[in-house]
Protein backbone atom coordinates (compact mmCIF):
# COMPACT_ATOMS: atom_id res chain seq x y z
CA UNK A 1 0.00 0.00 0.00
CA UNK A 2 1.46 3.33 -0.26
CA UNK A 3 2.36 5.75 1.61
CA UNK A 4 -0.28 8.43 0.28
CA UNK A 5 -3.38 6.25 1.31
CA UNK A 6 -1.63 5.29 4.53
CA UNK A 7 -1.48 9.19 5.62
CA UNK A 8 -4.63 10.05 3.99
CA UNK A 9 -6.61 7.43 6.30
CA UNK A 10 -4.40 8.90 9.47
CA UNK A 11 -5.71 12.19 8.26
CA UNK A 12 -9.34 11.20 8.78
CA UNK A 13 -8.32 9.65 12.37
CA UNK A 14 -7.28 13.14 12.86
CA UNK A 15 -9.77 15.31 11.42
CA UNK A 16 -12.50 12.97 13.63
CA UNK A 17 -9.97 13.60 16.88
CA UNK A 18 -10.17 16.93 15.76
CA UNK A 19 -14.09 17.37 15.85
CA UNK A 20 -14.12 15.20 18.96
CA UNK A 21 -12.22 17.91 20.79
CA UNK A 22 -13.71 20.82 19.42
CA UNK A 23 -17.57 19.48 20.20
CA UNK A 24 -16.88 18.10 23.53
CA UNK A 25 -16.49 21.63 24.90
CA UNK A 26 -20.07 22.63 24.22
CA UNK A 27 -22.20 22.91 27.00
CA UNK A 28 -24.80 20.31 26.92
CA UNK A 29 -28.37 20.51 28.91
CA UNK A 30 -27.96 18.08 32.49
CA UNK A 31 -29.17 14.54 31.67
CA UNK A 32 -32.71 12.70 33.25
CA UNK A 33 -31.51 11.35 36.84
CA UNK A 34 -31.09 7.60 36.26
CA UNK A 35 -30.42 7.17 32.56
CA UNK A 36 -27.14 7.92 32.53
CA UNK A 37 -25.99 4.65 30.14
CA UNK A 38 -29.14 5.16 28.33
CA UNK A 39 -28.72 8.85 26.72
CA UNK A 40 -27.98 9.80 23.83
CA UNK A 41 -24.52 11.10 24.76
CA UNK A 42 -23.71 7.39 25.59
CA UNK A 43 -25.33 5.78 22.44
CA UNK A 44 -23.15 8.34 20.59
CA UNK A 45 -20.03 7.68 21.86
CA UNK A 46 -20.31 4.06 21.03
CA UNK A 47 -20.72 4.30 17.23
CA UNK A 48 -17.79 7.35 16.94
CA UNK A 49 -15.08 5.23 19.04
CA UNK A 50 -15.94 2.08 17.24
CA UNK A 51 -15.59 4.68 13.97
CA UNK A 52 -11.72 6.32 15.21
CA UNK A 53 -10.66 2.82 16.34
CA UNK A 54 -11.33 1.21 12.56
CA UNK A 55 -9.64 4.99 10.87
CA UNK A 56 -6.61 4.29 13.21
CA UNK A 57 -6.53 0.13 12.47
CA UNK A 58 -6.64 1.09 8.61
CA UNK A 59 -4.12 3.50 8.88
CA UNK A 60 -2.13 0.95 10.33
CA UNK A 61 -2.57 -2.08 8.29
CA UNK A 62 0.41 -3.23 5.80
CA UNK A 63 2.95 -2.15 8.22
CA UNK A 64 1.74 -3.94 11.14
CA UNK A 65 0.35 -7.68 12.02
CA UNK A 66 -2.65 -8.15 13.37
CA UNK A 67 -2.14 -8.45 16.60
CA UNK A 68 -0.24 -4.80 17.03
CA UNK A 69 -2.68 -3.24 15.01
CA UNK A 70 -5.50 -4.35 17.25
CA UNK A 71 -3.26 -3.11 20.36
CA UNK A 72 -2.09 0.11 19.00
CA UNK A 73 -5.38 1.04 17.70
CA UNK A 74 -7.25 0.22 20.88
CA UNK A 75 -4.95 1.90 22.86
CA UNK A 76 -5.22 5.09 20.97
CA UNK A 77 -8.64 5.15 20.43
CA UNK A 78 -9.33 4.61 24.44
CA UNK A 79 -6.50 6.95 25.55
CA UNK A 80 -7.69 9.63 23.45
CA UNK A 81 -10.97 9.16 25.13
CA UNK A 82 -9.51 9.41 28.51
CA UNK A 83 -7.57 12.60 27.56
CA UNK A 84 -10.90 13.64 26.24
CA UNK A 85 -13.12 13.04 29.32
CA UNK A 86 -9.91 14.67 31.40
CA UNK A 87 -9.92 18.03 29.70
CA UNK A 88 -13.66 17.94 30.11
CA UNK A 89 -13.09 17.50 33.46
CA UNK A 90 -11.29 21.12 33.60
CA UNK A 91 -14.54 22.60 31.73
CA UNK A 92 -16.68 24.64 34.31
CA UNK A 93 -19.74 23.59 32.15
CA UNK A 94 -18.71 19.75 31.42
CA UNK A 95 -17.59 16.91 33.64
CA UNK A 96 -15.07 13.70 33.41
CA UNK A 97 -17.62 10.65 33.08
CA UNK A 98 -16.78 7.23 33.59
CA UNK A 99 -19.69 5.97 31.58
CA UNK A 100 -18.27 8.03 28.35
CA UNK A 101 -15.22 6.04 28.80
CA UNK A 102 -17.31 2.31 29.03
CA UNK A 103 -18.84 3.74 26.20
CA UNK A 104 -15.89 4.51 24.12
CA UNK A 105 -14.02 1.32 25.07
CA UNK A 106 -17.33 -0.58 24.35
CA UNK A 107 -16.95 0.68 20.45
CA UNK A 108 -13.68 0.59 20.14
CA UNK A 109 -13.70 -3.05 21.16
CA UNK A 110 -16.48 -4.15 19.12
CA UNK A 111 -15.57 -2.25 15.94
CA UNK A 112 -11.45 -4.14 16.40
CA UNK A 113 -13.13 -7.34 17.04
CA UNK A 114 -12.44 -8.83 13.55
CA UNK A 115 -8.33 -8.33 14.78
CA UNK A 116 -8.63 -9.34 18.50
CA UNK A 117 -10.11 -12.42 17.36
CA UNK A 118 -6.71 -13.31 15.94
CA UNK A 119 -8.29 -13.45 12.20
CA UNK A 120 -7.08 -11.99 9.18
CA UNK A 121 -8.65 -8.45 8.64
CA UNK A 122 -8.38 -9.04 5.29
CA UNK A 123 -11.95 -10.72 5.09
CA UNK A 124 -13.29 -7.42 6.50
CA UNK A 125 -11.67 -4.83 5.35
CA UNK A 126 -10.19 -5.17 1.54
CA UNK A 127 -6.14 -4.86 1.79
CA UNK A 128 -5.54 -5.32 5.74
CA UNK A 129 -3.12 -7.76 6.98
CA UNK A 130 -2.95 -9.68 3.75
CA UNK A 131 -6.07 -11.16 2.23
CA UNK A 132 -7.59 -14.45 3.34
CA UNK A 133 -7.52 -16.74 0.62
Amino acid sequence: MSIGIQRMRLIWAFLLMGTLSFASHWHVAPAMPGWDLFEFDKLAHFPVYGLLATLIARALTGELKCPSIFGIAWASTVGFGMVDETIQSMNPVRDFSLADLVADAAGTSVALLPISCGRSIGAFWSGACGAVR
